[in-house]
Formats: C-alpha cells, structure tokens, sequence
C-alpha cells in the first residue's frame, strides 16, 4: 500500500512539474499586436531603416506609415550600424574591403550613391544619441526584463513613467527603445525580431512596422528636415 501511495504521489509530482515547465516555456503566447503593414497609419511620418534576420543579412527600409517594406542590399551590411543623413541617404559600413567604408545607399533604389572611408577607431554615431534621449532630455529605458518586459520614458528630475508593458514567455524582451526624430513617436524592436512602433506617451498602443528585423540590431527613423549623421570632418 505504502508503495502505492509513493507512486502515486510521484506520478502527482512529476505531472505537476511537467505542468509548471509547459506553462513556463511553452503556454504564455506572446504578445500580439495590430499590423501596420495591415493598417497603415498616414498619421506616421519618414521612414525606418532596420536589418532583416537572416543569412546573409539584408538592408531594408519601410515607411514609417506602415505598410510592405523593401530589401535594398544583402551581404554587405555590418549589422547593427545604421543611420542616415539629413538628405534622406541611409548609412551602413560596408567590411569587405580592405579600407572599411561607410556606404549612403538611396532608400528608392538601394544604389551606392557615394562612400566614405571608415575610421574604425573613431566610429562616427550613426545611432543618434537624440534617438535615445529627446531634446527636453526625456530618455528612454528598456528594463531588460524578459518575460514581463517595459520601455519607460524619464523625464528630467522625475520618476520613469511606462509607455510600453508586455507579458510574454520568459525569454521574451523588448531589446531596444528610441526616438522619432520629431520626438512624437517611439520604436521598438522586440526578441522576436519585431519593430514596434508606439506613441511617445504610449497611446496609441505598440503596432507591428516590421516582422522579421534583427532583433538584436537597431533600426533607426529619418524624417525630411530633421538633422542626421554628419560624416564630414
């Protein structure tokens, strides 16, 4: 009898334990969001450069707006390292040569319009630090949480206030956060590889731009007459 008891008992432990690392890594959904590629949003301005995920990596670009985005170079790209200039070119860094290059490559065409030797030494900011932090100082925070994951806007000499909360499984993060240019909208890339694209005081809620980005790399936001990376000097 006792035998039985501890078999049984043993067989309620072990369901119970199959049930805890089902409901942990396999049950919690993620996060689901409304498409922008579905429903474009014309109140959304510029365009957004991102790497897709794959091999070999590809440059892509989408209007910000919403709706199919387009596939300019694969192979070439460093991930990671985007930008563009005030006139509306996108930058990479291009490794296969033997003098590094920064590549401004024409978003409608995704042609090399011009090249700029790299110093990889001092590597210019393509990731603008005004995508981070605001001209009022506002910053955005992601908490590196997986799981329950945030983005938060800090204002100066105030608390983080949460403009982005999402459940998901525990692997799940929203890797980065930054600015619009004009500081009215926020983009996020998310562990899935999904960029994300919600209002700067978190309404409306988050929308999906782009499916299959890196996750892991930035994407970054041009608005026509907004200042970019200048690679003079």
């Amino acid at each position: 009898m006792k035998r039985a008891v501890v078999a049984v008992s043993a067989s309620v432990v072990v369901i119970i334990a199959v049930l805890v690392v089902v409901l942990v890594f396999g049950v919690i959904p993620l996060p689901d969001y409304p498409s922008l590629a579905d429903h474009p949003d014309a109140s959304i301005p510029g365009s957004v450069a991102f790497i897709t995920e794959g091999d070999p990596p590809c440059l892509g670009v989408v209007s910000a707006s919403g709706g199919p985005s387009t596939e300019l170079r694969c192979g070439v790209v460093e991930m990671g390292t985007l930008g563009w200039t005030s006139d509306g070119l996108i930058i990479t860094i291009d490794f296969s040569s033997s003098t590094p290059l920064y590549l401004l490559v024409d978003p409608a065409s995704g042609e090399i319009v011009d090249t700029v030797p790299a110093d990889v030494n001092e590597p210019k900011p393509l990731v603008w630090e005004s995508q981070s932090t605001r001209a009022d100082g506002a910053v955005l925070l992601t908490d590196g949480a997986r799981g329950t994951t945030t983005v938060k806007v800090r204002l100066p000499n105030q608390d983080p206030v949460p403009i982005l909360t999402a459940d998901g499984p525990h692997d799940y993060s929203f890797t980065t956060a930054t600015w619009s240019p004009d500081g009215q909208w926020v983009l996020v890339v998310d562990s899935e590889g999904r960029i994300l694209v919600v209002g700067e005081n978190g309404t409306p809620t988050a929308r999906v731009l782009v499916q299959s980005a890196s996750p892991w790399m930035n994407a970054t936001w041009y608005i026509p007459g907004y200042p970019g990376v200048d690679l003079g000097g």
